[in-house]
């Protein structure tokens, strides 16, 4: 091949590879060439695009404070499960101490909020704070609001 060939290829291969992001945001993402930053889908955030948002509910919590009272007339103080469900914008809940352990599934509406699915006439939702703290508000026959914490 003459040099000239060479020299054409060379070019052409490094015009289609000149990405200025590269593949940082990876299948969760697109990338804003002007910025070089990550647009995240739907769901995800992070630098690149790595993290579900729901991840930032799951997991183990202790409520710090509520206004709800138990049957002993004391301040009911339950730990709390959640899990993701199948959907990406789903989460469960749940407490041993309250509804009889009954799993309630909740959808992402916004990256830091979660809205209990209306079953059997059961409302709430979930707001994201920070790591280490979140709020629960449940409505049913009366409304108790939680203060989460891990």
């Amino acid at each position: 091949m003459n040099k000239l060939g060479v020299l054409l290829i060379s070019f052409f291969l490094f015009a289609c590879n000149d990405d200025p992001c590269g593949d940082i945001c990876g299948p969760n993402g697109t990338c804003d060439e002007p910025s070089q930053t990550c647009i995240c889908d739907t769901w995800f955030e992070g630098e690149n695009c790595t993290i579900e948002n729901r991840a930032k509910f799951i997991g183990i919590w202790s409520t710090e404070s509520s206004d709800c009272i138990d049957q002993n007339g004391e301040e009911s103080l339950p730990t709390w499960t959640i899990e993701p469900l199948v959907n990406i914008d789903g989460i469960r809940i749940r407490s041993e101490d309250i509804l009889s352990n009954e799993w309630l599934e909740a959808g992402l509406s916004a990256d830091d909020m979660a809205e209990l699915l209306a079953v059997d006439e059961i409302l709430g939702n979930i707001t994201f704070i920070n790591d280490s703290r979140m709020t629960f508000s449940i409505s049913t026959d009366t409304t108790c609001n939680f203060v989460l914490v891990r």
